[in-house]
């Protein structure tokens, strides 16, 4: 909506400190011009140097193969044969001798095998998506019934979330682990997952045309899921990116890689870095961060070099009218 003149000459400057944009517009587009021709002339040094290529579109030259060293290939094979073998069910009694998520499952500790049966069935009758049935088959000491009970009785969200935790600790205690990433990054995206018609937050799938929900996961750069909740499908994801490194307790997260989808989001005032997109082909990729607040959407891109994120743009403040609102 445009406002009267009278009113856009009272209130201008409110809305352009709201906005934290300068006054004239020649202050705003000279930095951002400045860095678009560095761009372009980048890109001409590229065509020029045969790295890219520019015809209907930017095709960029396919990297060579990287030669792998002696070393590692040595290592490798020195591993697999100390490692040896192993079985699915040695790995699960392995890590929970260790993590003890078993006992976190039940409140306490197992007092049979039937009952640590009926842990695992239960957790891997979720993860496999498989029917109580279809476990059955694979674990014979138990029923179908008692599995299909112990996959309601695992679904408890407070019980599965603290023993995730457990997990995910005892695999970041490895010195390995430390080699694997930075321990303050992350990512995180949603997949949709077919479900009952019944469950509340269920909508169709735009594909398969089914009765799905989405899950959204956070994924740390030194591997494991360390957040996930279900959402609703086709909704902006902004909201649950920013939950998922706010409600951790134990796990601290400087930057987020986030694939936004064309959505906005108010990035609250904290310690976190300036919302910025992922570099490569990722279409609206951002990260969290800084230290002011943001209304950012992938719509809208401007500079921030005075941030020390290796990356590249960061998000400029936008009117939400221009999305709709949040």
């Amino acid at each position: 909506m445009s406002l009267p003149a009278e009113r856009w000459q009272a209130e201008a400057r409110r809305h352009y400190t709201r906005l934290s944009l300068p006054a004239q517009a020649a202050d705003f587009l000279g930095p951002l011009l400045e860095r678009v021709r560095t761009g372009i002339a980048a890109v001409a040094a590229a065509t020029r140097a045969g790295t890219l290529r520019v015809d209907d579109e930017l095709h960029l030259a396919p990297l060579a193969v990287q030669e792998e060293d002696p070393e590692v290939s040595r290592l490798r094979i020195r591993l697999d044969h100390h490692i040896g073998d192993v079985q699915l069910p040695e790995v699960i009694l392995a890590v929970d001798a260790q993590a003890r998520f078993s006992w976190i499952m039940l409140g306490r500790e197992p007092r049979s095998a039937q009952e640590l049966l009926m842990v695992y069935a239960g957790i891997l009758g979720h993860g496999t998506s498989l029917t109580a049935a279809e476990c059955a088959r694979m674990i014979p000491q138990l029923s179908a019934t008692s599995i299909r009970h112990a996959m309601r009785w695992a679904g408890d969200e407070r019980r599965l979330v603290q023993a995730c935790q457990a997990v995910l600790e005892f695999m970041h205690r490895h010195p390995i682990a430390a080699s694997w990433g930075r321990s303050d990054l992350a990512s995180s995206d949603m997949m949709s997952l077919e479900t009952s018609q019944r469950v509340w937050q269920a909508r169709q799938d735009p594909r398969r045309h089914t009765a799905s929900v989405g899950i959204y996961t956070h994924v740390r750069d030194r591997w494991g899921i360390f957040h996930a909740q279900p959402i609703v499908l086709n909704e902006r994801q902004a909201g649950a990116a920013i939950e998922g490194v706010v409600r951790p307790e134990r796990i601290e997260t400087a930057q987020l890689a986030v694939d936004t989808q064309r959505v906005s989001a108010i990035c609250r005032r904290s310690g976190w870095r300036n919302l910025r997109p992922r570099s490569g082909g990722h279409r609206g990729g951002v990260c969290l961060g800084g230290g002011k607040s943001f209304l950012i959407s992938s719509n809208r891109l401007a500079i921030d070099p005075g941030n020390a994120c290796d990356l590249p743009l960061a998000f400029a403040c936008r009117d939400q009218r221009s999305n709709g609102g949040l």
